[in-house]
This record gives structure tokens, sequence and C-alpha cells, in this order.
């Protein structure tokens, strides 16, 4: 009978040692869980870092594309082409400037050159363009500076050799960098997708 006293302190202590387990398996399932949901993000940020770093390394070389084609289009001769015939660029929108009504307007010009010539005449390279691209500025400078670069290149009624070899230069490898840059932008946005802008009355600047 002596030993009772002891066996019961044993007991209590082994039901505190259970106590003890029981709240460190669910310490250490909590730990798990902030642990993976810590792995996961690290895992979106380092998703993210890696379209960030493929974002800048598309620009490179961009500038200089341009350059060069610009060098291949010699200057319109104004006099040698029929009055009107010869496409003019329009003023590059001040971004940080617009109005709404006047980002609206730029809005609708570039949504017809997407509708009319963007996407039916360069396929699967149009495909990476979301329909939320109107909510990034940067879409639209993007966008402005292809349609641009095509009314040059094709806004004329004659070519030379010299435009021939400018198309090539800016189907083959300006157009292509652009729609990569477009679809970094517009692929994890997080904007809800939506179609492309409705039909809006009047004619296309470049049709």
């Amino acid at each position: 009978m002596s030993d009772t006293p002891d066996l019961t302190r044993l007991a209590e202590h082994v039901g505190r040692l259970d106590v003890t387990t029981s709240r460190l398996d669910v310490t250490t399932r909590t730990l798990r869980g902030e642990l993976s949901l810590l792995a996961s993000r690290y895992t979106a940020v380092q998703g993210q870092v890696t379209d960030q770093g493929t974002f800048l390394l598309s620009l490179d070389g961009i500038a200089a594309k341009v350059a060069d084609l610009d060098a291949r289009v010699p200057p319109a001769d104004e006099d040698a082409e029929p009055a009107g015939k010869v496409y003019k660029p329009v003023p590059a929108p001040r971004w940080h400037k617009l109005t709404d009504a006047e980002r609206t307007e730029v809005t609708k010009r570039l949504d017809i050159w997407v509708r009319q010539v963007f996407q039916p005449v360069y396929g699967r390279l149009a495909e990476g363009l979301a329909g939320c691209w109107p909510e990034h500025v940067f879409c639209l400078d993007c966008l402005d500076v292809m349609a641009e670069l095509w009314g040059v290149l094709y806004g004329r009624p004659t070519r030379t050799a010299g435009i021939v070899q400018a198309q090539a230069e800016f189907t083959t490898r300006v157009l292509p960098a652009f729609a990569e840059l477009l679809r970094t932008e517009t692929s994890s946005c997080g904007h809800q997708r939506r179609g492309p802008l409705p039909q809006r009355p009047g004619g296309a600047r470049h049709a």
C-alpha cells in the first residue's frame, strides 16, 4: 500500500506528459502548415521574379531593332507619292497626362487596330494578348508603337526593296518582341478576363 502515492504521482505525471505531447502535436501541425504556406509564397514570388527577369530580357534589343527598322525605311517623297496616301504617325500620347476621355479615345483607336490588324493578321502572336489589355498603360503604349510602325510600313501605295526589308524586320523581329511583352504583362495580372472591346462606329485609321 505504501507504493500507492508513488503510482498516483506517476499516473499524474504521465497524464501531464500526454497533454504536453498533444499540445506539441498541435504546435507541430501548425508549424508545418505555416511552413507549407511560406513555401507556397516563396514559389509564387520566385515565379514572379522569373517572369520579371524574362520580361526585362525581352526588352533587350528592341530599341536597336526599331532603330534598324527606321534606317531601312526611306523618307517619304511626298512629291512622288499621291496626295494623302502616305501614312503620317499620330502624336505620341502622353499617358501620364491624359484625361479619362482622352485615354478612352486612344484605346478605341488601338482596339480597332487590334481587332482589324493584329489579331487576324498575326495569329498566334496575338493570342497572348489578354482581354484586359485596356487596363494596362504599358500595353496601350506598346500597341500604339506597334500600330504606328505598321501604319508607316504598310500605309504607302508603293514600296521599295528597303520597305520590303523593313516589313520583314518588323514581322520577324520587332512585332514578336512586342507580342512577348504584351503576353507577359497580361498573363498573370489578376484582372478579370474579358473579351475584346465592343465594336465601335467609325473606320480604322490603319484600314
